[in-house]
């Protein structure tokens, strides 16, 4: 492939990642160089699946569309390019670090769920579907950084998940309604729902801090989007923010120093 076209597919990868995973996207930034292309590549596809729910609305065509994704990965880590950067970018990585097919099918399952209207059955459930959602990716960004025993089942790696998690699901809980969903195990007004968001991502965060402050320097690359469940928290709870209604997100410098921050001094 001629050197353009190269540097093409890697412009549309990278802008992938930083449109729909500013905050993976950051962390690859920050990673050592000769990983941070394959980080890049995780978070563009984590970006793209996302995106499905986001598009399309009638469950059954999202998992239509998903189905590409999983028949273009199976086909690009066989040595078949799909022709999509981000599906041939990310089977590299796959095939490079080994990636386990059975996680990634797991992360695709729990996607699924959420593009349909029913609710996670109880606090366990949600608990489950933001380990595998926000864990996984966790677990094979430590992969690539050089952790080989990651796992989203791991004590650190699954509270850091669900924490994580919660709070994005916080930002998008609009977008989740708008699409007939509703995101909790329970009815709730706005404030209630703050709340509860609020105290058991905290309380999750609270048990990771000790381990990121003393973790080996791969899993604490691959957490540092964690640095951003506080600030993240903190928008969803202001008295003009409602729950139903308005996006929550912080602002681009803030987040930037958030995760360098967290890069430098070890603390989230």
């Amino acid at each position: 492939m001629p050197p353009s076209a190269e540097t093409g597919m890697a412009d549309i990868v990278r802008a992938a990642a930083k449109a729909g995973e500013a905050d993976r996207y950051l962390a690859a930034l920050l990673s050592p160089r000769k990983v941070r292309g394959d980080l890049i590549a995780l978070a563009a596809y984590v970006a793209e699946i996302r995106r499905i729910g986001d598009e399309v609305r009638e469950g059954p065509l999202a998992e239509i569309k998903l189905q590409w994704w999983r028949d273009a990965l199976a086909r690009s880590v066989a040595g078949e390019k799909s022709g999509n950067p981000v599906a041939d970018e990310f089977a590299r990585v796959v095939s490079s670090y080994n990636l386990a097919h059975a996680k990634i099918e797991d992360w695709f399952d729990a996607r699924v769920h959420t593009f349909y209207t029913d609710p996670p059955a109880s606090d366990a459930a949600l608990a489950l579907e933001l380990k595998l959602l926000e864990g996984i990716p966790f677990a094979f960004a430590a992969r690539i950084l050089g952790q080989a025993d990651a796992d989203e089942n791991d004590g650190v790696i699954a509270d850091a998940g669900t924490a994580y998690g919660l709070a994005r699901l916080g930002l998008d809980f609009p977008r989740s309604l708008a699409r007939g969903r509703a995101p909790l195990p329970f009815s709730a007004t706005s404030l209630h729902a703050k709340n509860c968001i609020g105290r058991e991502a905290r309380a999750l965060l609270a048990r990771v801090k000790p381990a990121f402050a003393h973790a080996p320097q791969a899993q604490m690359l691959a957490l540092l989007p964690l640095a951003l469940v506080e600030p993240y928290l903190q928008a969803l709870e202001r008295d003009d923010h409602d729950l139903t209604r308005d996006l929550g997100d912080v602002m681009p410098l803030s987040r930037v120093w958030r995760i360098w921050r967290a890069r430098a001094t070890g603390r989230i």
